[in-house]
């Protein structure tokens, strides 16, 4: 009897550790908006701070809220090289925001960058845009943005 009661609080225990832990990503609608006449894709949230862009016809925008020091991490995925056109946009003109960095699929890096980028991409693969604060100028910047990304 006892070690029924005991496997009953095993089960119980690991049942919530595995909900908690997740591994699914989640999955958010967002508003019906257009870009270039199409809806909007739905978005995947990889991470409370990593977000997954659907490039439809080459293009996704998303509208993003960034608390204070925090960085914000943007996936995409082009199955082919092409020129990378990225714009972070905000109602604060004064915003301490930028692009910190890219990671390339082979695992290389570049930046900082501004709050518009361009850039080559020399391979498909999968890219991130690290957005984030300039350490060196300004104070910690919260707020919504708008981030742009387009391959062509």
């Amino acid at each position: 009897m006892n070690f029924r009661k005991t496997g009953y609080a095993t089960v119980f225990v690991l049942t919530l550790v595995l909900m908690a832990c997740g591994g699914k990503q989640e999955k958010e609608k967002q508003d019906k908006k257009t870009v270039s006449g199409n809806a909007a894709p739905e978005r995947t949230v990889i991470s409370g701070d990593t977000l997954k862009l659907a490039l439809a016809g080459g293009e996704a925008w998303e509208k993003v809220h960034k608390p204070a020091r925090d960085k914000k991490f943007f996936l995409f995925r082009t199955d082919v090289p092409g020129k990378l056109t990225a714009r972070l946009e905000t109602k604060d003109k004064h915003a301490n925001l930028r692009f910190s960095q890219i990671f390339m699929p082979d695992g290389t890096a570049d930046g900082p960058f501004g709050q518009e980028l361009q850039y080559d991409l020399d391979s498909p693969g999968t890219y991130i845009l690290a957005v984030g604060e300039s350490q060196m100028a300004g104070e910690p910047w919260a707020g919504d943005f708008t981030i742009t990304v387009k391959v062509e």
